[in-house]
C-alpha cells in the first residue's frame, strides 16, 4: 500500500527510525489495528512490525490491547503531536544548558598552562581500560554512559546518567574516552583530567543537565 512519504519524513525528523515512523503514521490513520493490518498499511514487514510496536509500547507511545490477535493504538492520538513537540522543546532546552556549560569548560580544556594536568591512556579494548582504572574508582564516582557503552559502564558508579559522551568521574580523576567504549575501535584513547575545575564543571553538568539517570 502506498504510504505518505511526507508524513513519515516529518516523524523521522522528530527522531524516529524509518520503521517506527511508518508504524506510527499507519496507526495515526487506522486508530486501532492488529499487526497484519499495520504491516499492510505501513509497508513494514510483519516480523519487524512486532519489534517496532514492542519498542513503542515500552516508550509509552502505543497501547497494546489484549485481544486475539493483539491490537495496537496510539495513546491519546489527538495529543500525540503536542506531546512530541513538548519533548523536543525539553530536548532543545537541555541542549542549550549543555552548550552553556560546555562554553565554560572548553577554555580550560584548551589552556596550555593546564596541559600538565591532563594525559592520555591508550588501550586495545574497553575491558583493558576498566581493568586499568578498577582500583582508581573510589566513592563517590559519577558515571555517564552512551547507549552503546551502557554494558561496560553501567553499575560501576555511585551516580549514573545516560549521557551524550562516556565519562568516569572519580574524586581525583576524570576519564573521557574520545569515542564511546561500545563502538568498535582499533585503539581506544581516553583523556584523563586531574584539574579540579574541569572535574567540578563536569560534575555540575552531570547533575544539572543529565536529568535522565541510569
Amino acid at each position: 500500500m502506498k504510504v505518505d512519504v511526507g508524513g513519515i519524513n516529518t516523524l523521522k525528523k522528530l527522531g524516529f527510525s524509518e520503521y517506527e515512523a511508518r508504524v506510527i503514521y499507519a496507526l495515526l490513520r487506522l486508530r486501532e489495528a492488529d499487526v497484519k493490518l499495520i504491516s499492510k498499511h505501513s509497508g513494514v514487514p510483519r516480523t519487524k512490525a512486532y519489534e517496532v510496536l514492542r519498542r513503542l509500547v515500552e516508550k509509552g507511545l502505543v497501547a497494546e490491547i489484549q485481544t486475539k490477535p493483539l491490537r495496537y493504538s496510539i495513546i491519546d492520538p489527538e495529543g500525540f503531536i503536542d506531546k512530541l513537540y513538548k519533548e523536543k522543546e525539553r530536548e532543545l532546552e537541555r541542549l542549550k544548558r549543555e552548550l552553556e556549560l560546555l562554553k565554560n569548560i572548553l577554555p580550560v580544556l584548551s589552556s596550555e598552562r593546564r596541559e600538565a594536568e591532563n594525559y592520555i591512556i591508550k588501550v586495545s579494548s574497553p575491558e583493558d581500560f576498566l581493568k586499568l582504572v578498577k582500583d582508581r574508582i573510589t566513592s563517590p564516582t559519577i558515571v555517564g554512559y552512551t547507549r552503546e557503552s551502557a554494558k561496560y559502564l553501567k553499575g560501576i558508579g555511585d551516580e549514573e546518567y545516560r549521557s551524550p559522551v562516556d565519562f568516569i568521574l572519580t574524586p581525583s580523576e576524570l576519564f573521557i574516552p574520545l569515542n564511546p567504549l561500545g563502538t568498535p575501535q582499533r585503539e581506544y584513547i581516553i583523556v584523563v583530567f586531574t584539574n579540579p575545575y574541569v572535574m567540578e564543571m563536569v560534575r555540575l553538568w552531570a547533575e544539572e543537565v543529565l536529568s535522565i539517570k541510569g
